[in-house]
């Protein structure tokens, strides 16, 4: 796909849609109870019931919360609220990622489907006046579900043919298409170097901690960036391949040795957190830029 002065390459539009019962409800005239009691101002307040309070539950919104970080960890922004962008070079390790979580996630709704029952004649107790049956769906199973789509990116093959249009309505909607395909590059562009100040900035914050305890993960937290960067960028970003071959440079090949040195070598921590500053300075500038012109 190619628009202006963008291009994107090999790169696939994905979507998870992750539908999830609560177990919450707003209780109207519970509401309207409290605010007479109080003498508040009508549908001033709003008073929310836990209908379930089970770790069945709370298992399933886990699980279903996770899936959803590690579709938006691995793909990139590309429409508002809707398909994400990936490489089909990622799309592999990406799909079985997903794969491994919906069947947690399915598993753990027949667990609290299982519970469901007993869970509501619990809330029944604990609610008092304010249980409802209404409030509790009969096919609770129904209400969870995850749904994958995917689908090639394709370059617009323009406008259909035979259309009765002007001259001027037709190059108002070539260029209103154009705009819309280079607003989606930008945005995904932007998300790939934020994603990698994410990993960088607070890293280098840490550094600069007299106290800060360094673990493994803290610094293969960067490696991950790293590789997801590499693997991301679909626009054969020069500048995105130089910051990775930096920033791999700065961490070296055996982070255990790494952080081994940032625990007891003083100057070596200091050296690290300077290269980070330098690095984190110039994805602010690279971010900045792109938030103008893209």
């Amino acid at each position: 796909m190619e628009g202006a002065d963008h291009q994107v390459a090999g790169a696939l539009l994905v979507r998870v849609q992750i539908r999830m019962w609560e177990g919450e409800a707003v209780d109207k005239a519970a509401g309207r109870d409290l605010e007479r009691a109080k003498g508040a101002k009508y549908e001033s307040t709003t008073v929310k019931k836990k209908l379930v309070d089970s770790e069945e539950l709370r298992e399933v919104k886990r699980l279903g919360g996770q899936l959803r970080r590690w579709h938006y960890d691995e793909t990139l922004k590309w429409e508002e609220g809707g398909d994400r962008l990936i490489s089909a070079e990622c799309f592999g390790p990406y799909m079985d990622g997903v794969k491994e979580l919906k069947a947690r996630f399915e598993a753990a709704v027949e667990e609290f489907v299982a519970a469901y029952p007993a869970a509501v004649r619990a809330a029944e107790r604990e609610l008092g006046s304010l249980f409802e049956r209404t409030d509790y769906p009969v096919d609770v199973r129904g209400k969870f579900g995850v749904v994958l789509t995917a689908s090639e990116l394709r370059e617009s093959e323009g406008l259909p043919e035979g259309l009765d249009l002007s001259i001027a309505d037709r190059d108002w909607l070539e260029a209103s298409a154009e705009e819309r395909s280079r607003t989606c590059v930008v945005t995904a562009r932007r998300d790939l170097w934020s994603k990698l100040f994410e990993a960088v900035a607070p890293l280098a914050g840490r550094l600069r901690e007299p106290d800060a305890i360094f673990k493994r993960g803290t610094v293969q937290g960067l490696v991950d960036a790293l590789d997801r960067m590499e693997g991301l960028n679909v626009f054969d970003d020069v500048r995105s391949r130089s910051a990775v071959g930096y920033l791999r440079g700065v961490v070296g090949k055996d982070v255990d040795a790494l952080v081994e040195a940032l625990r007891s070598d003083p100057r070596r921590r200091r050296e690290v957190a300077d290269k980070l500053e330098v690095a984190s300075r110039t994805i602010a500038t690279i971010l900045g830029g792109l938030g103008e012109d893209g």
